[in-house]
């Protein structure tokens, strides 16, 4: 299990970051530079058996839909601050 708390990606979408939860459980702060969409649907998150325990996200740009985003921070129990831009309204 990684110890890694603060966590910067330049690229990423929904499918990368669950798969990336597995490793670091213990994450709390995370920044995004580019959040693009993703195919991820509901029923894909009962395969994720584990909380996501962060406290933060900042997403710098996203051209990510709100159910994207929505199923992101469903999952994210301690959840205090979120933080989005998007180029154009988020659909």
């Amino acid at each position: 299990m990684s110890r890694i708390i603060s966590l910067t990606i330049h690229d990423s979408n929904l499918n990368d970051l669950f798969d990336l939860f597995k490793y670091i459980p213990m994450l709390k702060y995370l920044k995004i530079e580019h959040l693009y969409n993703s195919d991820i649907e509901d029923y894909e998150l009962d395969l994720i058996h584990n909380d996501i325990h962060i406290k933060s996200v900042i997403i710098n740009y996203s051209q990510a839909k709100f159910k994207v985003l929505e199923l992101l921070s469903n999952n994210m129990i301690n959840l205090i601050m979120f933080s989005i831009s998007s180029p154009s309204k988020i659909e």
